[in-house]
């Protein structure tokens, strides 16, 4: 393998600096195509004059302060890509660009979205700007969301939201996949072993069991109308073979991919209760076990379906995941064929 493409979207903030260490430390190689991506913020234009203040002269002065705003911007975000490129990737001398931002609020996350689909780019890694579930969705109200997660919803290649503290920016050693059932986690199994893992790392493959579904009982209702435990019992112990299943079979494909037995490590993870069960085991594994990175599918569901689910609870594994744990997360979408089946 060589030569991918690794787009890298830069700004200002202290979460894009350590998602560029991040990027040089544990995911770059030395043939990969780096190209540095950062959006040219909107410049508002002043109320034009009016009447009888219609004038040449201040119509003019408009026009020029407009100007004038507009070439500060582009300096601004030339000399953020010169200084990214020489202070931290200067040895893949990285292709430079600057975007123009196009549609939303505030055009950031489009323009990244569209440059990466129109340039083939193999993987999207970005800074998480640590916004709460709250504030991330007021602000996608008007279209000033979290860039991260419109890329993982919009694009078909994976995407590393990077979410930690400087401080423990350090190589990968243990991943943590998460597999269910699904086309997408096959892709992430795949993408974990060609793209991250490299000798001396441990790959750990997990599932989530998930508890047995049963309906409240009203009062008066028959007997005959409520599992009974043992009937719950076995419920649990057939999801729990589907679990043991799933991480036997993606342990048997990283495998055959050229992954040792010994530095794979297989795990069912029992659920924590409540709607967002499968979240919190992952993120109970993960601070239990130290893991540097998770990798797992996602299902692409369309806007209108993730935003009900998510207001009952039950919304998606990858956004929580983004949000929520304290080191990289790569999402990564399912062949592009099943992708437009799920939406």
């Amino acid at each position: 393998m060589s030569g991918r493409v690794i787009a890298i979207a830069v700004d200002d903030s202290e979460s894009s600096k350590v998602a560029c260490s991040w990027a040089k430390g544990s995911l770059l190689r030395p043939e990969d195509r780096v190209h540095l991506l950062s959006v040219k913020y909107i410049v508002p234009g002043d109320v034009a004059p009016i009447p009888p203040l219609t004038t040449s002269g201040p119509v003019g002065l408009v026009a020029e302060t407009y100007a004038h705003r507009k070439q500060e911007e582009a300096a601004r975000v030339d000399n953020l890509l010169q200084r990214t490129a020489e202070n931290v990737f200067n040895d893949f001398h990285p292709s430079l660009h600057a975007l123009e931002a196009i549609g939303g609020a505030s055009g950031v996350a489009e323009s990244i979205v569209n440059w990466c689909t129109k340039n083939k780019a193999d993987c999207l890694i970005l800074g998480s700007r640590h916004m709460g579930a709250a504030k991330s969705a007021l602000m996608s109200l008007i279209g000033f969301g979290s860039v991260g997660q419109y890329s993982a919803h919009h694009l078909h290649i994976p995407v590393c939201i990077v979410h930690q503290p400087d401080d423990k920016v350090h190589a990968l050693e243990k991943i943590l996949v998460c597999v269910d059932d699904s086309t997408s986690s096959g892709a992430a199994v795949e993408w974990a072993c060609t793209h991250a893992f490299q000798k001396g790392n441990t790959l750990h493959i997990a599932s989530v069991s998930l508890p047995a579904p049963y309906d409240i009982a009203e009062e008066d209702c028959s007997a005959a109308h409520v599992l009974s435990q043992k009937e719950i019992e076995q419920e649990d112990q057939k999801l729990h073979r589907i679990a043991e299943d799933n991480v036997k079979e993606s342990s048997r494909k990283a495998v055959e991919m050229g992954i040792s037995e010994e530095s794979i490590v297989c795990e069912v993870l029992e659920s924590e209760g409540g709607a967002s069960d499968v979240s919190l085991a992952i993120q109970k594994y993960v601070k239990a076990n130290d893991i540097d990175a998770v990798v797992l599918g996602s299902r692409c569901m369309g806007d209108f379906k993730r935003g009900v689910l998510g207001v009952l609870g039950l919304g998606s594994v990858s956004d929580w995941c983004a949000k929520h744990l304290h080191i990289p997360v790569v999402i990564v979408p399912p062949p592009e064929k099943d992708t437009r089946d799920a939406e």
